[in-house]
């Protein structure tokens, strides 16, 4: 469907009132549960989670069994250190996310605005071009309703060629597929429908500036999605919290081993 991507209860995806109830539902806590094998976040985070893991066990064995070589036993490593490494993470993890949050927001609501301006043009289009030539009523109705549906397939690169093919002739089709934007050949075609009737004195000149400022919107949209394709998070967030992350979890078992032999040696000298 033109609105949904992937999984329904997702941000990405816009909710009806039965998602609402089912995501509002205290059933949602099982459900998280049994279907945690299937998260995404954790078959990203697997990999990284499963080294640590392994590494943090072949550290503890390896002091457990008194086989861990010189250096490792004489390595002290206070929880301060990592509690400062931590909240450094923190906080480039939140800038990152804010920022991600910040497109999101941003992409969802030139999303709305199209979906309020396609809908405005349409009914002006069925008001003014409709009742004095249905041909090219119906054609500038086809152009629009692909809008939407090109659109989605630009940003994600995915093939469009049979929505085209199913909703335009031959010949038009393939002026649309042959365009490297094609949302924006659509826009060319439905303005140019507008500007032959208003040149036949058959389009009102308020209803012409409508459908002009609507095509412009149109256009201005196009532009931020393809805005929001082209220019990504920067990378310095990612990049930064990746070399702290990866430099300070090989010392996170030490620490762990530290805080042992401390409290043994408490408990020792406990009468």
């Amino acid at each position: 469907e033109l609105f949904r991507h992937g999984t329904k209860l997702s941000l990405s995806n816009l909710w009806t009132s039965s998602e609402w109830e089912r995501h509002m539902s205290r059933w949602r806590f099982v459900r998280y549960m049994l279907k945690m094998h299937k998260s995404r976040l954790l078959r990203r985070i697997l990999p990284q989670f499963v080294v640590t893991v392994l590494w943090s066990m072949l550290v503890f064995q390896a002091m457990a069994t008194q086989q861990a070589p010189a250096i490792m036993t004489k390595v002290d490593i206070s929880l301060t250190s990592l509690s400062l490494v931590s909240s450094f993470i923190a906080a480039l993890v939140t800038l990152r996310s804010n920022e991600g949050l910040r497109r999101l927001s941003e992409a969802r609501n030139a999303w709305m605005q199209l979906v309020s301006l396609l809908r405005d043009t349409a009914q002006l289009l069925g008001s003014y071009i409709s009742p004095y030539d249905m041909e090219l009523g119906l054609l500038s109705a086809r152009h629009l309703a692909m809008f939407g549906w090109l659109l989605k397939s630009q940003l994600r690169d995915e093939s469009s060629g049979d929505v085209v093919a199913a909703m335009l002739s031959p010949s038009d089709a393939a002026y649309v597929l042959s365009q490297r934007k094609r949302p924006a050949a659509l826009i060319l075609r439905i303005r140019q429908i507008v500007g032959f009737m208003a040149g036949k004195n058959r389009l009102p000149y308020p209803a012409h500036q409508a459908v002009e400022n609507n095509l412009l919107q149109l256009n201005i949209i196009l532009g931020h999605c393809e805005r929001i394709k082209t220019t990504c998070i920067p990378p310095l967030c990612e990049l930064g919290s990746m070399h702290v992350h990866v430099s300070s979890k090989p010392c996170s078992p030490f620490i762990v081993c530290s805080l042992y032999q401390v409290v043994s040696s408490c408990k020792s000298d406990v009468p």
